[in-house]
């Protein structure tokens, strides 16, 4: 007799409660899309197979420091509704249950990262929205994954403006100078979790800042990754 799994989570899109091993429903799921087809480079969404290493029309001509990116979505539909929900409305468990679903999924290279990191937020960003969802993601990606959470390694300790709304090149000068160490990290290697990459402006930031300072390895992974393709 075939057993039916337990409900005891809610869609991240709609609400509707679902399977626990699901995150979105079945009505919902056609709107969440996989990022099936990334750039070798930067990890971004590319309409068709490219492998050259000078990677796609967003990332050719630009300098990372990192050295993988890696996204399961593609920040649209289904997605960007649950994205913006959880960081706006705000949304605590929803953030949990993304954390847990890629805490599952972290890719076999990035797991050689002897510490998971996420951009931390300055004191009156968080009060405004309560938590930062970055580090809730980090946290049970770590707690899922077998690795070691690592909260106190970068700050930070700059103001700065909201990202969404900047250019490009704006994000780049207000992230500048944004994030400090507070202690070595000559040798280490780093996963850098988000809950969406844009522009890939803040993870190229902290990790040249850790590559500067003499960390091995940074990887990034983030729950989804916006596209040119799906504006």
């Amino acid at each position: 007799m075939k057993v039916s799994p337990i409900v005891s989570a809610s869609c991240l899109s709609c609400g509707v409660m679902i399977p626990c091993d699901e995150i979105f429903c079945a009505d919902c799921a056609p709107y969440a899309l996989a990022l099936a087809r990334p750039c070798p480079r930067c990890g971004g969404f590319i309409p068709r197979s490219n492998e050259d290493d000078g990677g796609c029309r967003f990332c050719r001509g630009r300098k990372f420091s990192f050295d993988a990116t890696e996204s399961p979505f593609i920040y649209a539909g289904a997605v960007a509704k649950a994205v913006t929900t959880m960081k706006y409305g705000p949304i605590y468990r929803t953030a949990v249950a993304m954390g847990r679903w890629l805490g599952d999924r972290v890719p076999d290279a990035m797991r050689i990262a002897d510490r998971v990191v996420f951009p931390p937020m300055s004191r009156m960003a968080l009060f405004l929205r309560g938590f930062n969802q970055a580090a809730v993601l980090a946290d049970e990606v770590a707690r899922r994954a077998g690795m070691f959470l690592d909260p106190h390694t970068i700050k930070k300790v700059k103001r700065t403006k909201q990202q969404a709304e900047l250019s490009l090149e704006e994000r780049k000068r207000n992230l500048s100078g944004a994030f400090a160490l507070t202690r070595p990290v000559t040798g280490k290697r780093f996963l850098l979790i988000d809950d969406v990459a844009t522009t890939l402006t803040t993870a190229n930031e902290i990790a040249t800042l850790l590559k500067n300072n003499g960390a091995d390895k940074v990887f990034v992974l983030t729950f989804a990754r916006k596209s040119l393709h799906f504006d």
